[in-house]
């Protein structure tokens, strides 16, 4: 079993020290082929890089924390990741449907979707251009 720290930003890792998170390599990058049964890879990775590592086996923790939109974007050090209470987190990921099964779930979902007031009270969005997205 190895332990895997996938980060790209300094203030984590020092984070982590801080905290004695337990670490067998630190890399920037992380390919799914690098992780085996039982091991543990500790970051915050692409959907589909998640859902591959949780398929093989291995559990995934990922640093959590909610950053405000003004932090967006930033770089933030150990100490501002104290201030917004990081926490690590484990997270089991499952990928689903895709390519055109994908599409045709969320057609049809889209299909059976109601735009009336209803929606609009619950606090969901108006799609007011169903098509946005078609070539026009």
């Amino acid at each position: 079993m190895r332990i895997h720290f996938v980060t790209r930003h300094p203030g984590a890792l020092e984070w982590a020290q801080a905290h004695g998170v337990p670490a067998d390599r630190v890399i920037e990058h992380l390919e799914a082929e690098d992780v085996a049964a039982g091991d543990i890879v500790i970051g915050v990775l692409p959907p589909a890089l998640a859902a591959a590592v949780c398929a093989r086996g291995a559990r995934l923790f990922a640093l959590a924390l909610q950053v405000p939109r003004e932090l967006r974007g930033q770089e933030l050090d150990a100490a501002a990741l104290e201030r917004l209470d990081a926490q690590l987190q484990e997270f089991t990921v499952q990928a689903g449907l895709s390519g055109a099964q994908a599409l045709a779930e969320l057609q049809a979902l889209a299909a059976k979707r109601s735009d009336g007031p209803a929606s609009e009270a619950q606090g969901a969005p108006r799609q007011t251009n169903p098509g946005i997205f078609r070539e026009q």
